[in-house]
């Protein structure tokens, strides 16, 4: 039977065997009057979330009504295709927490995440090792409802009591949290399960790190973090990896890139009091095998910009790293241990110093001045000036297609140091 056939069968109400058309299923919130009989419709929609799992086929939506969810936890759904679990209508849906176990191909979007009372430290978003392909996307998850707008008023106690909340703790294999925004956190997102994809993403205000991976093969492209402040003893960083302790001694962190990333250590008011010093990317604990680093933009006032330590086929180009402010600084550096011997390349960057890298002038730009280098920087435009000397001067053959924007590299005949292509 032609395609074309199988398609007339199904606009006139016919049905192939073994075919199934995908399904809205309706929930309404625990606290609306239960229908007597539910079929997942608008007029007896399904009571629990679980319920409406029990009932649902690979492809169908599970719509959540408006209304209040409390903890969202879900454990035993496994789906052939995905199966998307979102609001019937935008910001409509709100849950304290979502907890994912035993679970496989489930895509959860568009829910309002935080919690209503303070008190206690809390996870908000989180899937367990055996629960693979789950993906969280466009959610907005808050350490408080308020935060958006408070997190700059909060104390220490706040932070560290009130509302200390982690936001997204993905365990699992091939897990991803893509396009959300992330506001008033302790730590921000954490992968330990293999191929993660974190891309996309906004974390405003955190209080410890703002991402961490330690999975092997994930993907860290496209998030902005910004605004970390400074109330307990962790060193914070805008990401940050390290060795599992349950794996065996020298196993070694393997194949994350890290692409077109943003981290402004601040940007709120100047004499802030818990304003932190934030390092940028932190690989301190190793080995670390076959990392791709490119294409960041990296603001920070600690000494590691990019440091790299017990590093093998660690790749580092075309990255701008610099002090905030506007100012020309000795710090942050560029550094990777070791920097012979061990296939690791650093071409391309722009930062204020590089350490322990060999001929790392000749391969990379060193910003003395960066109001002179800089179209705009006291405003937050790291693009270079036009009559830089920065512009065209990058190796060719290490350039990344693109810039953190995009933008096809070279637009002239040859590309540009730093993470920005000039236009």
């Amino acid at each position: 039977m032609s395609f074309r056939h199988a398609l007339a069968l199904v606009l006139l109400g016919g049905l192939l065997p073994g075919v199934a058309l995908a399904r809205d299923l309706l929930v309404a919130p625990p606290d609306a009057s239960p229908a007597a009989a539910p079929d997942g419709s608008a007029v007896a929609p399904w009571p629990s979330v679980g319920e409406a799992l029990n009932q649902a086929q690979g492809g169908d939506r599970i719509l959540l009504m408006n209304g209040e969810y409390g903890a969202l936890g879900i454990g035993g759904a496994d789906f052939d295709t995905a199966v998307t679990i979102m609001p019937r209508s935008e910001n409509g849906a709100h849950v304290t927490q979502v907890s994912v176990a035993n679970s496989h191909n489930l895509v959860i979007r568009g829910l309002n995440v935080w919690p209503l009372e303070e008190g206690r430290r809390r996870r908000l978003v989180t899937t367990q090792s055996n629960a693979s392909q789950i993906r969280f996307e466009d959610l907005d998850i808050r350490g408080a409802p308020n935060a958006p707008e408070a997190y700059l008023d909060w104390t220490r106690e706040d932070w560290t009591r009130n509302w200390n909340a982690q936001a997204v703790r993905l365990e699992g294999p091939d897990n991803a949290v893509v396009g959300s925004r992330i506001t008033g956190i302790s730590f921000g997102i954490t992968t330990l399960g293999p191929r993660a994809e974190v891309r996309g993403n906004t974390i405003t205000g955190f209080g410890g790190d703002a991402m961490r991976g330690l999975g092997d093969g994930s993907v860290f492209a496209q998030n902005l973090a910004r605004d970390c402040v400074k109330v307990s003893d962790n060193h914070d960083d805008g990401f940050q990896s390290w060795a599992p302790k349950d794996a065996p001694s020298g196993t070694p962190v393997t194949g994350i890139v890290l692409e077109a990333n943003t981290i402004f250590e601040w940007t709120g008011p100047e004499d802030h009091p818990l304003r932190c010093v934030l390092q940028g990317i932190g690989l301190f604990d190793g080995p670390y095998r076959d990392f791709t680093i490119r294409n960041n933009l990296i603001v920070v006032s600690a000494w590691h910009g990019i440091t790299a330590q017990n590093a093998e086929g660690v790749e580092i180009v075309n990255n701008t790293v610099l002090f905030p402010g506007g100012l020309s600084h000795e710090r942050p550096w560029i550094r990777v241990n070791p920097a012979e011997g061990a296939g690791n390349r650093v071409l391309n960057n722009l930062a204020m110093a590089y350490r322990d890298i060999p001929g790392a002038q000749r391969s990379n730009g060193v910003v003395v001045d960066t109001l002179r280098e800089f179209r705009d920087p006291l405003g937050g435009d790291y693009r270079l000036r036009e009559g830089s000397a920065f512009i065209g001067a990058a190796d060719p053959d290490a350039a990344p297609e693109t810039d953190i924007e995009g933008t096809a590299r070279p637009q002239a005949a040859a590309p540009d140091l730093g993470a920005y292509q000039s236009r």
